[in-house]
């Protein structure tokens, strides 16, 4: 029995030395301790932000990769690598336009290093300040609206912060984007005025200059859904397949669930080439400023999810409570002749849950109305007229829609 004991000891120690030696063999032994030789004639492309440099890669059987050591503006000392199965390697990360020395090493699978060959770049301004002189800041409803070009589709962050009542810049909103051009609005904000400061930054610490601008936000609130009246429906319209009320484009259920099913459903009756369309009485008279609907979460951009939209509105009740009114005794909203629905990355394949189409579409595509601050017309009454599909046919489906304005006009 001791002799067993023996053996298996013996053999559980030889596997333990086994693996311990096999540990310590991992990675690439070195061969030789000589030096491969530099890198030659090395050439730069100078562009916004950084360069790229070529080279003549050495005559060496064992060569591994070339690596580049730089500086960046902060003190930060960066390193980027290119195997041997290229002759050129970028770096990034430089603010303004400024010589600046960087080194190449080749090394080895022996992990030998060559002496460096020290190279002048002399990178160009970075893109964030091309953007920064291209940002246009508007007052807007609820805060304000921004542009920007960016043509080099740099990854930036676009900062915007508001001094507080004590004197504070805090932050009001960071927009994350590489999109060439750039139209968004930022929203939720007091309506009284305040000094805004704005700035662009990269992915490496760099800042643009610092745009500041007093602004005064537009007043707007979301409009008070337990007031909407459904207005009649057209005999030309059949709602037959889904025929709860339209009450449920504003119950909020479908925000809540996300499952795609609590919606309304509108058609031709017959074979009448007539688009949907529907009316609401808002119960205020409001200027509105920006309109919000939501399709099928499980047929987003496809099936009966609207395309082709024109909203109308009047204080009228005669021309509202007419359900066969034509267009033309309304005001219309949009811009002729309608306002579209882009799909975001332009694919035609179906949205996948957490792409860049399903966080668009998830929260709410939103509608904004056109007109100069002192131009909005006062509504009470509204129409929503889809013309196509996006599958074509003159069929509608929603889940939910949501206002926006000024109810401080008279009633």
């Amino acid at each position: 029995m001791k002799s067993i004991k023996n053996s298996i000891f013996a053999v559980l120690s030889c596997g333990l030395l086994f693996s311990a030696c096999t540990e310590e063999q991992r990675g690439q032994f070195p061969t030789d301790s000589t030096a491969p030789q530099q890198v030659s004639n090395p050439a730069v492309a100078n562009f916004p932000g950084g360069a790229t440099i070529t080279y003549q890669l050495p005559d060496e059987s064992d060569l591994l990769y070339v690596k580049c050591i730089y500086q960046l503006p902060d003190g930060s000392t960066q390193q980027v690598k290119s195997s041997v199965f290229s002759n050129s390697l970028t770096i990034k990360g430089y603010s303004r336009s400024m010589p600046v020395k960087v080194k190449l090493v080749s090394v080895d699978r022996s992990q030998n290093e060559s002496q460096p060959v020290e190279v002048d770049i002399h990178p160009e301004d970075s893109p964030i300040h091309a953007i920064m002189e291209s940002l246009n800041i508007e007052e807007d409803w609820g805060g304000f609206s921004v542009e920007w070009q960016n043509p080099l589709k740099e990854d930036i962050v676009f900062t915007a912060l508001r001094q507080n009542d004590e004197g504070i810049f805090e932050s009001v909103e960071n927009i994350y984007s590489s999109t060439a051009n750039v139209a968004q609005a930022v929203r939720g904000l007091e309506s009284k005025q305040s000094n805004f400061a704005f700035c662009i930054r990269d992915l490496y610490g760099n800042y643009s200059d610092t745009l500041k601008k007093p602004l005064t936000p537009w007043f707007e609130a979301q409009l008070d859904k337990s007031k909407f009246i459904p207005l009649a429906k057209s005999s030309r319209l059949s709602n037959a397949e889904y025929p709860s009320s339209m009450s449920v484009l504003w119950d909020g259920v479908e925000l809540e669930t996300g499952n795609g099913n609590n919606m309304y459903t509108f058609s031709p009756a017959g074979s009448q080439l007539t688009e949907p369309y529907f009316g609401i009485d808002l119960g205020v008279n409001v200027k509105l400023s920006r309109f919000r609907f939501w399709s099928r979460s499980n047929y987003l951009f496809a099936l009966r999810s609207p395309k082709k939209i024109q909203l109308f509105g009047t204080d009228n009740p005669l021309v509202a409570n007419n359900a066969d009114s034509p267009d033309s005794d309304w005001i219309e909203l949009t811009l002729p002749p309608y306002w579209e629905s882009i799909r975001p990355s332009g694919k035609t394949i179906p949205v996948v849950e957490g792409d860049e189409d399903y966080v668009y579409a998830m929260a709410g595509e939103e509608i904004l109305f056109p007109f100069p601050l002192a131009d909005i017309p006062v509504i009470r009454y509204f129409r929503f007229k889809c013309l196509e599909s996006w599958t074509g046919p003159r069929l509608l489906q929603l889940v939910e829609i949501r206002f926006w304005g000024d109810t401080s006009v008279p009633q």
